[in-house]
């Protein structure tokens, strides 16, 4: 299991990457039928997006992206409820995938039933107890659905089922987690200002020259 730092330190990289991704940001209705019903254990909120461009919930940015709670409307127009952040959330970060059947080494997440329409999902326990929310997606085709677990203890196993995507075979389930507030380790912040100034100090040089 990551250590606090290792999990804080991947929370801050994600965080700059976002400043700097210069990918523009996607809008993402909820156009499937999920239930937070939908798995074993209930989920607090869930979103699922029919996709017809050729992304899924690796390219999708949980983070910037803007998620609508309301259907897809035909003049594809943004509803008062939408977010930037799913389920009005940031600081999402990837933290583990399964895509093939086999337990990963660093939380032990094993899925069974890829490539069907239900199977299950387990891992260690207090796996994700750093986390305050946690995120399980469901991939099919270029379809998925996000639930949200408020309890984190609840995602760490489950049933799981894609009759929310229309009981496509699910290709892969991932897990994402989120603090309320960043951690930041002791002394990134005079770090990330060295940094900084460094960056300044050049651009000066290189204007001098």
């Amino acid at each position: 299991m990551f250590s606090n730092l290792a999990i804080t330190t991947l929370a801050v990289v994600n965080l700059v990457m976002l400043g700097v991704s210069g990918v523009q940001a996607a809008t993402w209705y909820n156009d499937a039928t999920c239930s937070n019903n939908d798995l074993t254990e209930a989920s607090a909120a869930c979103f699922g997006a029919y996709n017809p461009d050729p992304k899924n919930d690796n390219k999708v940015n949980f983070n910037t992206d803007t998620f609508d709670p309301g259907h897809r409307p035909d003049d594809d127009s943004v509803s008062p409820d939408a977010t930037v952040g799913i389920f009005g959330l940031t600081g999402w970060i990837f933290y583990d995938k399964v895509d093939e059947d086999e337990t990963t080494d660093n939380i032990g997440l094993t899925v069974e039933g890829l490539n069907d329409s239900d199977g299950t999902w387990n891992m260690k326990p207090g796996s994700l107890d750093s986390f305050e929310d946690v995120m399980i997606v469901l991939k099919a085709g270029n379809n998925f659905i996000s639930y949200l677990y408020e309890d984190v203890s609840l995602a760490e196993d489950g049933h799981w089922e894609t009759s929310g995507l229309n009981n496509k075979d699910l290709s892969h389930l991932s897990v994402y987690g989120r603090y309320g507030i960043i951690p930041l380790p002791a002394g990134l912040p005079l770090l990330l200002s060295a940094l900084g100034l460094g960056g300044i100090l050049r651009l000066r040089q290189l204007k001098v020259t």
